[in-house]
């Protein structure tokens, strides 16, 4: 009975650590993707609408002054943040997309919705939620189901750290546990206990940070 129960608990220490290791690897991708994609003028936007993972950069004419929407996120009623998407406008006035920008975005534009400040924004196109373009969309307002994200770069950098941390995780890991194969003693020593507590910190942050850029992907 005590062996079985051993050999269910090493199947499960293998799969979640062939998991963990997965979700690393997985966000190292990710976060190094979120800088390739075809380089897109707002001009060229604003003429023949958003494509999937373009990069998109120029100088909106106009915008909302405050956010048209606001998407919160939670993880079993624990909050992880907001989204903000506000509407920038040609210098026509005859296209508008939405973008996802920080929740002072709007203070870039007067109330007369003009770039004032000749704000320039940069970010990666993508795919709206149902919820979201639903909400963006109506019979006097529509954007499609793109939005240029401006917080790509930061979400980019965040999925990289997420990873390396994971990584970082499962080397430490293995190194803990060669230790503890080649010294009986090394379980009870103060080094073993300390290195315990930087691996639990280390997979705490690491779930913290995935849950994170996942809310917000």
């Amino acid at each position: 009975m005590g062996f079985t129960s051993r050999v269910s608990n090493g199947k499960g220490l293998i799969w979640g650590a062939i998991l963990f290791i997965v979700a690393a690897i997985t966000s190292l991708v990710i976060g190094i993707m979120g800088f390739t994609g075809e380089k897109k003028s707002l001009d060229e936007a604003f003429v023949s609408g958003l494509g999937g993972g373009e990069i998109v950069s120029g100088v909106p004419a106009y915008g909302s002054s405050s956010y048209a929407l606001k998407v919160k996120h939670t993880v079993k009623s624990i909050p992880v943040g907001n989204d903000y998407y506000f509407y920038i406008c040609s210098e026509d006035e005859d296209s508008l997309l939405a973008v996802r920008a920080p929740k002072d975005f709007g203070k870039n534009f007067d109330e007369e919705f003009r770039n004032y400040k000749n704000i320039r924004i940069k970010g990666k196109v993508k795919r709206m939620s149902y919820e979201t373009r639903t909400s963006l969309n109506s019979d006097e307002i529509v954007v499609g189901d793109r939005y240029i994200d401006l917080l790509s770069t930061r979400m980019s950098i965040l999925w990289i750290i997420t990873g390396v941390l994971g990584v970082v995780c499962i080397v430490l890991f293995i190194l803990a546990n060669r230790s503890r194969q080649y010294d009986d003693s090394y379980s009870e020593a103060s080094g073993s206990k300390v290195m315990n507590a930087v691996l639990a910190c280390g997979f705490i942050a690491f779930s913290f940070l995935l849950i994170y850029v996942l809310a917000h992907t």
